[in-house]
């Protein structure tokens, strides 16, 4: 019962959130690199 209530409280969840922002955005710049460089599909493929 405690622990619902303690992952609110948890500061750590206010963090986590900030950096996934940062992630988001990487991952657009990424998406667009590899359309731009015809190469980049080659290597994963």
């Amino acid at each position: 019962m405690p622990t619902p209530p303690d992952m609110k409280s948890t500061p750590d969840d206010k963090p986590k959130k900030k950096p996934e922002a940062s992630s988001k955005p990487a991952k657009k710049k990424a998406k667009p690199k590899v359309k731009t460089k015809p190469g980049a599909n080659i290597n994963p493929g």
